[in-house]
C-alpha cells in the first residue's frame, strides 16, 4: 500500500491537452449543487476525482493530497486557485 500511496502522491502525468480535454468532458456534467455551493467548476471536482481514482486512490483524503500537487499549470487548465 504505501507505493499506491506515493505513486497517488506524485503530480499528474497527464500533458495539458489530455488534461484540458477531460475538464471540458467534465464541464458538460449539469452541476447539482446550489449556487453558493459552487465554489469550484464542476468539471475541476469530477476531474480530480477520477485523476485520482485512476491513480488507485481509495480515500478521500489521498484525493486532496493528489490534488494539492498539481502544478500551477494544471490548475490553471482547470480553474484552481493559484496556491
Amino acid at each position: 500500500r504505501a507505493g499506491l500511496a506515493a505513486q497517488v502522491a506524485e503530480r499528474s502525468a497527464l500533458k495539458a491537452p489530455q488534461l484540458s480535454s477531460l475538464f471540458e468532458a467534465f464541464q458538460k456534467v449539469p452541476d447539482p449543487r446550489s449556487r453558493c455551493a459552487r465554489a469550484f467548476p464542476i468539471g475541476a471536482v469530477l476531474t480530480l476525482v477520477a485523476l485520482g481514482l485512476l491513480r488507485g486512490a481509495v480515500h478521500l483524503s489521498t484525493l486532496v493530497r493528489s490534488a494539492q500537487k498539481l502544478s500551477q499549470d494544471q490548475r490553471r487548465r482547470l480553474r484552481l486557485p493559484y496556491m
